[in-house]
């Protein structure tokens, strides 16, 4: 069964009266959640905007519950911003694997070539794929400077 974008605003509205403290620390359950929203945990779950932001009112609850503090504004965009910052480090660790990645395939594509007595940096500089990547580049430019071409004037 689908859910509707009703159901999602009321469910990201209710994480939102948590956050403000309209609704009562103590009661901040999935149980809740999933009672108010008639949404499933698993497919609130599923939705990683959901999820994210359930994570840090959660952190939120759980200060208001502990220290017995108010609500805050500043300390909740803080949190905001945390999520942001963590959200960017997940991101620059996914991208460096992803680079080192790369990293040992050309080092091993590199062995290769030298087994196979081709000089890997000519091989980088004489790929295939470079010719055509420049061939596909200078037809582009040719289309765009032909005459004929009318195509150029529709926008």
């Amino acid at each position: 069964m689908a859910v509707s974008k009703d159901q999602w605003n009321e469910a990201f509205q209710l994480l939102s009266r948590f956050e403000r403290k309209i609704i009562d620390p103590s009661l901040y359950s999935w149980d809740y959640l999933v009672e108010q929203t008639g949404i499933s945990k698993p497919t609130l779950w599923r939705n990683s905007e959901f999820k994210s932001e359930h994570q840090r009112i959660k952190k939120l609850v759980d200060r208001y519950i502990k220290t017995n503090a108010d609500y805050d504004l500043e300390n909740s965009q803080l949190s905001k911003k945390d999520q942001e910052i963590k959200k960017l480090k997940e991101r620059i660790l996914e991208l460096e694997q992803q680079l080192d990645h790369e990293r040992e395939r050309l080092a091993y594509a590199a062995m290769i070539a030298r087994r196979n007595n081709i000089e890997p940096s000519k091989f980088e500089q004489e790929s295939p794929l470079i010719k055509a990547t420049q061939i596909a580049i200078k037809k582009a430019k040719d289309k765009n400077n032909d005459p004929l071409n009318l195509d150029r004037f529709r926008k």
